[in-house]
């Protein structure tokens, strides 16, 4: 299935109004959002908060790349 372009970001560079293309899980499987979520703010800082809480973690999420209208 095709989702489209997409973009790999870290978590510093999340802003309110992106999309998650994949699911985003942890090394242990745990899901903690599903694919064509799109982000707000305060899920933003709790995706940070989750990082600098568990030691060795960099999170790369893939979000759906903005098509420019042609």
């Amino acid at each position: 299935m095709d989702t489209g372009p997409e973009l790999q970001v870290t978590t510093a560079e999340l802003k309110p109004g992106m999309v998650i293309a994949r699911d985003l899980v942890t090394r242990d499987s745990f899901l903690l959002l599903s694919a064509g979520h799109v982000l707000e703010e305060k899920m933003i800082r709790q995706i940070r908060d989750f990082e600098a809480s568990t030691t060795g973690t960099s999170l790369t999420i893939h979000i759906k790349q903005e098509r420019v209208p042609e």
